[in-house]
């Protein structure tokens, strides 16, 4: 029958449980096969997407029917309801109202009488993708809020405990040690402090053939998929090292919301600054304290290489050239001689190249143990530094007050849709305003992370001047010039041109 080629499609999602067994694949397909028998339609496919969202525009079995659409071996598109063809007014307006027009293909929804035959309900059908649109909106934004109570609780809700962690048998959303891999956890961090860096530490893991993260949740069957055969070693790397040097978790911290999906259209994430992080503090037994994992931070802020000892340098990721800012390398002359030279250096043609010469290693590191003594000796003295930490209160009202102007924003632009589908605006009028609104967000938003990069710096200031002033009443204890000592009170030591008297100008910044 010319046509009449129908394509049957059903959908289900998580979301669908809750409706019981009226909403099943099976029943949906017995309904639309049922209706197309009555209407005398040619069923060509049947495609159904079981456990995907409306608003995923990545379907598999959606996309091949819309390669047939396109092919033109489709005439007509049979729904339940719009929603099951999608929950995204984009796409509806994309398909129905956009391709399934220019490629003559019809599309009916029998539930709720949609029909694109019809154009005196074009509006309604657009009234009722936005309805969908906003039921998923609502749904995603209830679910966000819920996890977010429980991350506010201090509850646990990833699908993996962090490595020296397991999830307890007992109390829901909670971590406990785990005996076989704290430890481990505990070793990197000795070894990090003790100045080895990431990668040698990666070495060391791997030639006690320890397994990595991956490889012990498979063996403990916390996978349902397995990329590592019995018999495999399972490698560490430096990221993985990393990630747990970073992870705040292990002094004793639940800290989830790192990151959030970009809207509940994509699956895509991004990145959340610190000061949106949900942190709560003491939820379960740590594994290191806190001063271990401060201290490793501290290490972490500065850039390092580690010698072929795999340890780093006293002075590493500390020394800047005064012209370029760039950060100095540590070079030898035949394995003899150790001295410091712009990175930069030798990338520029000679006439352009920074006037900052090389620098002996062992005078920079006398230079700086001689105004450590001074430093030092002003403070036992009883010379003492003021620790000043800047008040954020201006800036969090500030944020506040711009999160309320965003919010506003957001209800207007939802406002202008329903004016442009009800006929009061037109299509220029409706482009023109919805640009005003996109480009007020916009700004707002570059204003919030303008107060919160504030806030995080005057906190991160804080911070440093506290770790400064632990370190120098540890050193007064010991009196030993470490690599620990450097990192919490130098921030950065910069090396300039040669002086009149054939000196190197070494300028130190410290950290308080």
């Amino acid at each position: 029958m010319l046509n009449n080629r129908v394509a049957i499609y059903c959908r289900l999602s998580k979301e669908d449980d809750k409706q019981g067994e009226s909403e099943s694949i099976q029943n949906q397909k017995s309904m639309l096969l049922s209706h197309a028998l009555k209407q005398e339609w040619e069923v060509v496919g049947i495609y159904a997407d079981d456990d995907f969202s409306g608003t995923d525009s990545a379907r598999p079995e959606w996309l091949k029917m819309l390669a047939e659409c396109e092919g033109g071996n489709i005439d007509i598109v049979l729904c339940k309801t719009q929603s099951r063809f999608s929950r995204d007014m984009g796409i509806i307006e994309k398909y129905i109202h956009g391709k399934f027009v220019e490629w003559r293909i019809r599309f009916v929804s029998i539930v709720d009488n949609a029909d694109s035959s019809n154009k005196g309900n074009k509006k309604a059908r657009q009234i009722m993708a936005l309805t969908n649109e906003w039921y998923v909106e609502e749904i995603s934004d209830n679910i966000r809020a819920v996890f977010k109570d429980k991350m506010n609780k201090g509850e646990y809700i990833a699908p993996f405990a962090p490595y020296g962690y397991k999830k307890d048998e007992k109390v829901k959303n909670h971590l406990v040690i785990d005996d076989n891999t704290a430890p481990i956890v505990r070793q990197i961090y000795e070894w990090y402090l003790g100045g080895y860096g990431a990668q040698k530490i990666t070495k060391m893991l791997n030639e006690r053939e320890i397994p990595n993260p991956r490889k012990y949740q498979e063996t403990q069957g916390n996978r349902k998929t397995c990329i590592y055969n019995d018999n495999d070693i399972a490698l560490w790397n430096n990221y993985t090292v990393r990630d747990i040097l970073h992870n705040q978790t292990y002094c004793g911290d639940t800290v989830q919301h790192r990151t959030e999906k970009i809207s509940y259209k994509t699956s895509k994430n991004r990145r959340l600054p610190h000061s949106e992080w949900i942190i709560a503090k003491d939820t379960h037994e740590p594994i290191i304290t806190r001063e271990t994992y401060s201290r490793a931070q501290a290490i972490f802020s500065t850039h390092k290489r580690t010698d072929k000892t795999g340890q780093v340098h006293i002075l590493a990721g500390k020394c800047f050239c005064y012209h370029c800012g760039a950060l100095l390398q540590r070079n030898n002359s035949k394995g003899k001689n150790e001295y410091l030279r712009c990175r930069h250096k030798y990338d520029l043609p000679q006439d352009r190249r920074c006037a900052t010469p090389n620098v002996s290693l062992p005078f920079v590191v006398e230079y700086i143990n001689g105004r450590l003594q001074e430093i030092l000796c002003e403070y036992a003295q009883g010379r003492t530094f003021s620790i000043k930490g800047k008040d954020s209160t201006v800036a969090v009202k500030q944020i506040e007050k711009l999160q309320g102007e965003l919010a506003e924003i957001q209800k207007a632009i939802t406002s202008l849709y329903l004016d442009k589908v009800k006929g009061v605006l037109t299509e220029e009028q409706f482009i023109m305003l919805n640009t005003e609104f996109g480009d007020r967000a916009l700004n707002i938003k570059k204003a919030i992370s303008k107060f919160e990069y504030e806030i995080e710096s005057g906190e991160r200031c804080h911070e440093k001047q506290l770790t400064a002033h632990k370190a120098i009443e540890t050193f007064l204890a010991d009196n030993v010039v470490t690599r620990q000592l450097i990192t919490d009170i130098v921030d950065k030591i910069i090396i300039g041109e040669r002086n009149e008297d054939d000196k190197v100008i070494i300028d130190v910044v410290w950290a308080f």
